[in-house]
């Protein structure tokens, strides 16, 4: 039991610093776009000078001046051969202001082109965010055919305007879930949280909105009771003090966990 709680208890302070590391790299993106469907070796050998030219006559931006481009170039990965789509290309700006208005201006056109082939703009997000906000593929499919308006705010939510009302979604799995039971055909996205996460939540509330019914012990008081409950199954082959506890090779673990 004690090393199951362990087991847990470091899953989750993974997943919190995971979620940290993304969330600080996605502010590290703010002033990032990419763009995607440019043919390889378009840029030719100046990859910034091509973007600013390109940028400027496909968005109407004024001919003098310039947008700001700090550095660019393509995506990581191999070069494509001429039957795989080419790789994105990342533009840093040297201001968010000029970023957003390049962004919008691509939006109010939807679409853009390069020799009469079309090219997208988008944020430039981390691949986990990227990822989450894959998963609703189907669900915006569904939503375009019945013609229902959608936002998806970062990271990876989802606002749906139905006739009735408007609903915020927080992941795939939910959005899904209530599409279903509302009769969307639609496949129900397995969620991607931790498995113990839900488990933990319902323990702690009612029901989504109610009040906190009962507290978890602290996780010092679950130690001490796992470490007496295992101390007695081992035979009391250690020795088992309030503060702490030692073994005869002196752990430095179990005096952690109570100290």
């Amino acid at each position: 039991m004690l090393q199951t709680t362990l087991i847990k208890r470091l899953t989750q302070c993974q997943a919190n610093l995971e979620a940290r590391l993304t969330d600080q790299e996605g502010h590290a993106r703010r002033h990032n776009l990419r763009i995607y469907g440019i043919l390889e070796d378009k840029e030719g050998s100046d990859m910034t000078s091509f973007l600013d030219k390109l940028l400027k006559n496909a968005l109407d931006f004024p001919r003098e001046g310039a947008l700001g481009i700090e550095r660019a170039h393509r995506a990581l990965g191999l070069k494509p051969n001429g039957q795989q789509k080419p790789r994105s290309i990342v533009v840093k700006f040297g201001s968010y202001q000029m970023k957003e208005e390049v962004l919008r201006r691509a939006w109010r056109k939807k679409e853009v082109f390069c020799d009469n082939a079309r090219f997208c703009v988008d944020h430039d997000f981390p691949s986990e965010v990227l990822k989450k906000r894959s998963e609703y593929a189907e669900v915006k499919k569904v939503l375009k055919e019945k013609q229902i308006k959608f936002q998806t705010p970062y990271p990876a939510k989802m606002r749906v305007f139905y006739n009735d009302g408007t609903r915020l979604y927080q992941d795939a799995a939910e959005a899904t879930r209530d599409m279903a039971s509302q009769g969307f055909s639609v496949a129900v996205v397995k969620s991607s949280s931790a498995p113990d996460q839900g488990e933990n939540r319902a323990s702690i509330y009612m029901a989504a909105g109610s009040r906190e019914t009962a507290r978890p012990r602290p996780f010092k008081t679950q130690m001490k009771d796992e470490i007496k409950m295992f101390l007695k199954d081992r035979g009391n082959r250690f020795n088992y003090s309030e503060g702490c506890v030692k073994s005869s090779c002196q752990r430095k673990d179990y005096f952690i966990l109570c100290s």
